[in-house]
């Protein structure tokens, strides 16, 4: 092949890499546009948090008078609005579908609400079926339980919840009660089918993920910022995380402020960035998604890093790529 022919293959090829990535950053800058959207519009209306959608076709549990079953749960957000499940019903029972919301198996209600029997489809034909009770606060990383229960005293007039054997959900199982609720056993490959709903009402927003230069000497401080907003407008404080087992908690600061954090990294290595919020009440958002950042043994590699930091398209691939 000729040199000329190389050379436009070479060029060809520089090309189709240009077009790809200037796509991929134009599309980023798209996504981040969205995601501030969507932030705003989550302290509004209630979203999809906990759920486990996959069922081994066939298999569903009985639910009748005296015998209950449970999916235990953990929400990330901090008030439960309202939960679905995967249902169907043998026979036609008398009683409604009884749901309820438990922090404890053998306590009370927390919140309950039923499902019609007439929303719920006949034998082999599970269906979503939705359930709304009256909104609870939940503590964000607790434990929580899904608990179905009726009054139909015949399995061959029931209800039947769908489920998983596959061990799908990592945050809870199966739970059922053969007593009407005097003793638990538990299934912990088995999960219902159910998704739940909330939003929060007293929890900072997860905050926006941490900006600052990404590429620096051991030794050296250097400054990240970030923001979060509170959905009843209280003053936050922020704890950053630096990737080296150190932390750093900053004053309180106006809901959707600019916050700024400096640190300084002690040995070299890539380190992983990430930020979470708490209000003057002292409810916790979630961590922010990482920012992953480079102290770099080499010299020629430090010099190379800087330079990209004047050219924000290259810098932009290059976090791209290191993410």
């Amino acid at each position: 092949m000729s040199r000329e022919k190389n050379k436009q293959m070479k060029l060809v090829f520089c090309l189709i890499v240009a077009v790809m990535f200037f796509s991929l950053y134009f599309s980023g800058i798209s996504f981040a546009s969205n995601d501030k959207e969507y932030s705003r519009n989550v302290l509004l209306y209630d979203q999809l948090d906990q759920s486990q959608t996959y069922w081994s076709k066939s298999w569903r549990m009985l639910t009748f008078k005296n015998f209950l079953n449970a999916q235990s749960f953990i929400p990330s957000l901090d008030t439960l609005t309202r939960v679905e499940l995967l249902v169907a019903r043998e026979g036609n029972p008398i009683d409604n579908l009884k749901v309820s919301i438990r922090d404890d198996l053998r306590g009370d209600d927390l919140t309950s609400g039923y499902i019609k029997k007439e929303d719920v489809k006949f034998h082999r034909n599970c269906t979503w079926v939705e359930c709304d009770f009256p909104d609870i606060s939940v503590k964000v990383g607790n434990t929580y339980y899904i608990v179905c229960s009726s009054d139909e005293p015949d399995e061959n007039e029931a209800y039947t919840w769908a489920v998983s054997t596959e061990n799908v959900y990592p945050h809870g199982c199966r739970w059922y009660s053969p007593n009407g609720g005097i003793s638990w056993t538990k299934a912990e490959d088995i999960d219902f089918c159910f998704k739940t709903y909330g939003m929060n009402i007293n929890t900072p927003s997860k905050p926006e993920r941490p900006s600052g230069p990404y590429i620096g000497k051991a030794g050296k401080s250097y400054s990240y910022s970030t923001s979060s907003v509170d959905p009843k407008g209280e003053r936050i404080k922020y704890c950053f995380y630096w990737g080296d087992g150190n932390t750093t908690w900053t004053d309180f600061y106006d809901s959707g402020e600019k916050v700024e954090c400096s640190h300084t990294w002690e040995s070299e290595g890539n380190f992983t960035i990430k930020v979470k919020a708490q209000n003057e009440e002292g409810y916790e958002s979630g961590w922010s998604d990482p920012l992953i950042i480079s102290m770099p043994k080499s010299r020629d590699i430090y010099t190379m890093m800087c330079i990209l930091e004047h050219f924000p398209f290259l810098k932009y691939i290059f976090e791209f790529i290191i993410s």
